[in-house]
C-alpha cells in the first residue's frame, strides 16, 4: 500500500486574481529513477493572463524521499538541484537572471531564496527538511512568477511559512560524508557529489495556501 504524504506544507496568501491551473498547466518532474523517492503533489496558480509575460503564477512541486544518503553540506547541492529544475521551466518564459542566497539553517530545516528576472521575475524558497520516524528528506520549492514591474510575488513569499512535525536531520551518511571531503580536495569527486545530492533530492509537500489570520 503506497504510505501516506506527511504533513508538511505553506501557509501563505495569494493575490485574489489568482485560480487554480490544471494539471497539464504544471511543470513536470520524474523522479522515479531516485530511489524510494514519492512526488506527492504538483499544483499551481495563475491570473491567466496573456501574454505569458503578463502573468502572475504560484506554483508547487511536492515530494518526498528517504534521507540515508544525506550529509550536512549536501543541502547546498539539494537546493542547486531545485533551482536548476525550476530554470528549465522558467527561463523559456523570459526568466533568465539568477540569483540565490547563502543557504541558512534553522528550526530543524534548510532555507534557499531565489531572485530572478528578465522580462519577467521570479521569488522562490527553497526548504530542505526532515519528517516521520524514519526522518524522510523532503525538499520544499515555492514559485512565485510575475511581469518584470509587478511586485505581487513580494508579498508570496514574504507570508510563506514552511508548516510541518519537521524533526532533527539523521546522522551523516558515511558515504555522503567521504565524497563531501574529497569534494572538498579535487574537483573530480563534483561528479559523484552530484550523483548523491540529485539522490537525496525531492521536492514540495504543500497543502493549499490560505490567507493568514
Amino acid at each position: 500500500m503506497e504510505p501516506s504524504a506527511p504533513e508538511l506544507g505553506f501557509r501563505v496568501t495569494l493575490p485574489a486574481t489568482l485560480a487554480p491551473v490544471s494539471d497539464a498547466a504544471l511543470p513536470t518532474i520524474d523522479v522515479s529513477r531516485l530511489p524510494g523517492a514519492r512526488l506527492v503533489t504538483r499544483i499551481g496558480w495563475s491570473d491567466d493572463a496573456t501574454p505569458v509575460a503578463a502573468r502572475t503564477e504560484v506554483f508547487v512541486l511536492c515530494a518526498v524521499a528517504p534521507s540515508d544518503r544525506f550529509a550536512p553540506g549536501l543541502e547546498e547541492m539539494a537546493f542547486s538541484y531545485a533551482s536548476s529544475f525550476a530554470r528549465r521551466h522558467l527561463e523559456p518564459t523570459g526568466v533568465t537572471e539568477w540569483h540565490g542566497s547563502a543557504p541558512t539553517s534553522g528550526d530543524a530545516r534548510f532555507t534557499q531564496r531565489v531572485s530572478a528576472e528578465g522580462s519577467r521575475r521570479a521569488e522562490l524558497v527553497h526548504v530542505l527538511a526532515f519528517v516521520g520516524e524514519a526522518r524522510d528528506a523532503a525538499l520544499c520549492t515555492l514559485a512565485c512568477v510575475e511581469p518584470k514591474d509587478a511586485r505581487a510575488c513580494d508579498e508570496v513569499l514574504a507570508t510563506a511559512e514552511p508548516m510541518g512535525a519537521f524533526v532533527a536531520a539523521p546522522p551523516p551518511s558515511p558515504i555522503a560524508s567521504a565524497v563531501l571531503f574529497a569534494a572538498e580536495h579535487t574537483h573530480a569527486s563534483f561528479a559523484a557529489l552530484a550523483l548523491v545530492a540529485a539522490a537525496i533530492t525531492v521536492g514540495l509537500v504543500v497543502k493549499r495556501p490560505r490567507p493568514l489570520p
